[in-house]
């Protein structure tokens, strides 16, 4: 909110004399935390992808030239190493994307309301979104809490992310922008049992962090943004830049706390709903219904059938092929659970029922609500930077069953579990 002062102390010196002067306030140690204004540049973010793409691409094109002479050789197995061209494409055209969404775009910066975030208590800030017009379908905010592990060193270097903890929301823009585009209040409520944010420069090869990732859909390049957010158990929060800011009434989705929750958007999550003459509520779950699930599991799986061909042309040790072969078998079967398992939940009168399997051939389950302990979210899989969680249903006397798989958010989860268990 322009005018609004703040009061964050913003340590000057060289990063040593940061650290001695706050050893216990870690937030302290990068600038933008501790100013409270994180940014998210966009042309850092496409020199990565094209330093990256031109790398890669310089390394697996001599392929394309030894191609020919060793299939002319008879050497079939050679067309595995195609693969590495093809990724190349697809680095590539992200390159190209990133460039649009650069010049399209440019920088963007959350303001935090408060400096750090603190588990247990709420996150609140407001992004600036260099962009004239509100996405229609708003922006979709995801709040991760990550996992980052490094393993070995120089060329075998490698890094790899799990998600602990996810939340999110559609958020539409402040009615009226600024100079910086539109405003977009965000507001979560930080978890008390998560991990707090790894310190700055540790050497840990396991680091945590807390970051805000930042979708919405446009006509041409999606916008995308991404904040790497201080969150620290302990700490005593200092008002940040968008201290000032009403998140009760500036974005247009949300809705004052005395007032009811929005309905579920069950489309969006490609479920079927609808409540029957005599008051059943029905929820399907059809086949294929994770379009980018589905691609990505059908790619993969393609892509490790052909490495097996081509172990297999190469007359590599039956072992490996075998070893190699079983993994092809659990990855078709996953591919082929989503392409063609169905869903069917029933809720009302008192009871729930349901019935799952592929194509809605799967055993059929009823039971009174009074039988039924708990209905909660465990997390299924994770795909990207997204969550997925399946509906793990308890009796009183400990029977165990799964009601719905791949659910998105977890308040989606979370909705859909109170749905089935709300009494007449």
């Amino acid at each position: 909110m322009a005018g609004t002062s703040f009061t964050v102390k913003l340590a000057t010196g060289s990063p040593k004399r940061v650290r001695e002067q706050y050893p216990d306030q870690p937030w302290r140690w990068k600038p933008e935390w501790a100013a409270g204004r994180i940014r998210y540049s966009g042309l850092t973010m496409f020199l990565v992808a094209f330093f990256f793409a031109l790398f890669w691409n310089a390394v697996s094109t001599p392929i394309l030239f030894v191609l020919p002479r060793e299939l002319a050789k008879g050497n079939k197995a050679v067309l595995i190493a195609l693969l590495f061209p093809a990724v190349g494409v697809g680095l590539a055209a992200w390159a190209v994307l990133a460039f649009i969404r650069w010049r399209k775009f440019g920088n963007s910066a959350f303001e935090l309301a408060a400096v750090p975030g603190v588990p247990g208590l709420p996150l609140r800030g407001v992004l600036h979104a260099p962009m004239v017009a509100p996405p229609p379908d708003g922006f979709k905010v995801a709040l991760n809490c990550i996992r980052r592990v490094t393993t070995g060193s120089g060329k075998n270097r490698h890094t790899s992310e799990s998600i602990l903890w996810q939340e999110e929301k559609v958020i539409a823009a402040d009615r009226h922008g600024d100079r910086d585009g539109l405003r977009v209040p965000v507001d979560f409520t930080l978890p008390p049992d998560q991990p707090s944010t790894t310190e700055p420069g540790g050497t840990d090869a396991a680091t945590v962090l807390w970051r805000l990732d930042v979708k919405a859909e446009l006509p041409g390049a999606d916008y995308v943004a991404n904040f790497e957010i201080p969150v620290f158990a302990g700490a005593t929060p200092e008002p940040g830049p968008a201290a000032g800011q009403d998140f009760g009434r500036s974005s247009l989705l949300a809705m004052p706390a005395a007032a009811a929750p929005p309905p579920p958007d069950w489309p969006r999550a490609g479920i079927h709903f609808e409540t029957r003459a005599n008051g059943l509520r029905l929820w399907y779950f059809p086949a294929a219904r994770l379009k980018g699930v589905v691609a990505f599991s059908l790619l993969f799986f393609l892509i490790w059938t052909g490495a097996l061909v081509g172990m297999i042309l190469a007359h590599a040790p039956i072992f490996f092929a075998i070893i190699w072969a079983l993994f092809d078998l659990l990855i078709g079967y996953g591919l082929v659970t989503q392409l063609f398992r169905t869903t069917l939940l029933e809720a009302g009168r008192g009871a729930i029922a349901w019935r799952s399997g592929l194509l809605g051939r799967g055993k059929g389950y009823a039971l009174r609500l009074d039988e039924i302990d708990s209905i909660t979210p465990a997390q299924s899989m994770q795909m990207g930077s997204k969550l997925y969680y399946a509906l793990k249903l308890t009796t009183r006397n400990g029977r165990k069953f799964t009601v719905a798989h791949d659910l998105t958010p977890l308040t989606l989860a979370n909705r859909l579990a109170a749905e089935l268990l709300k009494p007449e």
